[in-house]
């Protein structure tokens, strides 16, 4: 039987779909397919380790909050916001239903592989949040990711052939570096599969 690891990546641009989204992921608005019975089993990410909703309930508008932060906190270092930028990703991680019901699934590895591979894909400063939804029918995480830079400008003078000096870097919003072509995305979901393989996982055929 096929397991699949399964990545997918959207792009938001405003404010105000963080806050839509960070209602979502902390069931503050009806998800009708959803259970509220088992909403206890969901967890969130707190840098360390997952914590179970039925230990410590998620704030309201936390996402909304933790992401006006983490852009405040670029523009202080000058960054700068250009009109229209992608200020986030927002990226599921999940695998086939059957993958989560075979005995002997190794559950708790590949929550803790969801943090480490997000970490090391989109760099452990630009997320901004994680949550596992174990209220649905298939277990997911949802990740909250800022897609930013550093990018190094370069001036010289082009009268002499002397070699341009290097700017200090500055932070920048860059979403196309990862996701920026259908190659990036076919790459990424490569990428997961293989980081996912120790648990029985592997990649869809490709351009299926």
């Amino acid at each position: 039987m096929d397991r699949y690891a399964i990545i997918r990546v959207a792009k938001h641009s405003t404010l105000g779909t963080i806050a839509g989204i960070g209602h979502h992921l902390d069931r503050t608005r009806e998800t009708p397919n959803a259970d509220a019975q088992r909403a206890h089993l969901n967890r969130t990410w707190d840098g360390s380790q997952w914590v179970a909703w039925g230990d410590q309930p998620r704030e309201s508008g936390a996402h909304l909050q933790a992401m006006k932060a983490r852009l405040e906190d670029f523009q202080r270092r000058g960054g700068r916001i250009q009109a229209n930028a992608v200020i986030a990703l927002e990226v599921l991680l999940s695998a086939s239903p059957e993958a989560f019901r075979s005995p002997g699934f190794d559950f708790e590895g590949w929550l803790a592989a969801q943090a480490e591979y997000v970490a090391k894909r989109f760099g452990q400063r630009n997320v901004v949040s994680l949550v596992l939804h174990r209220d649905e029918e298939t277990p997911h995480v949802h990740a909250i990711v800022i897609p930013e830079i550093e990018r190094i400008e370069r001036r010289g003078n082009k009268k002499t052939t002397k070699p341009p000096k290097p700017k200090p870097p500055k932070p920048a919003l860059a979403a196309s570096q990862w996701v920026g072509s259908r190659a990036l995305l076919s790459e990424l979901q490569s990428d997961y599969a293989a980081a996912m393989s120790r648990f029985g996982l592997h990649r869809g055929k490709e351009r299926s």
